[in-house]
């Protein structure tokens, strides 16, 4: 929309800042774009500010002058804008500037420092709630000038919004495909081995495997009294996996058990 001034001094005294004045400076250029010449400097515009404030997204700085024999004749119109950290020997300026700078990113790849001038006066009605009058400086949405990039913006919120929402779902449905496990091995106790005194594993003790194999059966039990003939107690019950629903019946005893 608007072409670079690239003959502009340093000082930027051949200017006339005013409120509403808006300064827009390249401060670095994409590389490799060709004619994209950064103007590497410090803006000066030939006033004194203060130190410079976080207001949001922006740094903010008020006007100051010297406080040397100062009389404050007037007062200030708004107290917008008034609390910052001041100099030694320095004041605000009664109804002087204030200017707000940020860096951005155009489209071209490349970085800009805008800066904008205004008396808080002005634009004191932006940050009243309820009901605002008519500001002296308006907002750039309220220019026609920039009517035509609105949708653009528009256009460009919507992708930008899509985008994180499809980079979310992408993040979701990874995490769901490779959840991480814990392997037993590791989520298992860790039990220490005793070594000998240099530093070895033990052998153990192994047994044969032939005491295994030629063992003799287990002689089977069963019942005591005799209530359940040839059959164990685990036999019986095994057998008749339904006893815990049935009522409990009791054999005829042989013989009593002295």
């Amino acid at each position: 929309m608007l072409d670079p001034v690239r003959d502009i001094s340093v000082s930027g005294s051949s200017l006339r800042i005013r409120s509403g004045s808006v300064v827009v400076l390249q401060e670095s250029a994409c590389p490799g774009v060709t004619g994209s010449a950064s103007m590497r400097m410090r803006w000066r515009d030939g006033r004194q500010w203060s130190s410079s404030k976080l207001c949001g997204s922006f740094l903010l700085y008020r006007e100051v002058a010297k406080s040397d024999n100062f009389v404050e004749q007037a007062k200030e119109d708004t107290t917008l804008f008034s609390g910052l950290s001041l100099r030694q020997g320095t004041h605000i300026v009664p109804n002087g500037l204030a200017k707000r700078t940020i860096s951005v990113d155009g489209s071209d790849n490349n970085r800009y420092r805008v800066i904008s001038y205004f008396f808080p006066a002005d634009v004191q009605d932006h940050y009243k709630k309820g009901k605002r009058s008519r500001c002296i400086l308006p907002t750039p949405s309220q220019l026609p000038e920039f009517s035509r990039f609105e949708a653009r913006v528009e256009e460009m919120n919507s992708v930008y919004t899509r985008n994180n929402f499809d980079q979310q779902q992408q993040q979701q449905k990874q995490q769901i495909q490779s959840p991480s496990q814990t392997s037993p091995i590791a989520a298992s106790p860790m039990v220490s081995t005793p070594r000998h005194l240099n530093g070895s594993l033990p052998t153990p003790n192994f047994e044969p495997l032939s005491i295994y194999h030629s063992a003799p059966p287990p002689v089977k039990k069963c019942c005591p009294c005799g209530g359940l003939k040839n059959l164990s107690a685990f036999d019986y019950f095994k057998r008749d996996r339904s006893w815990l629903e049935q009522p409990v019946y009791l054999r005829p005893i042989r013989r009593l058990i002295q």
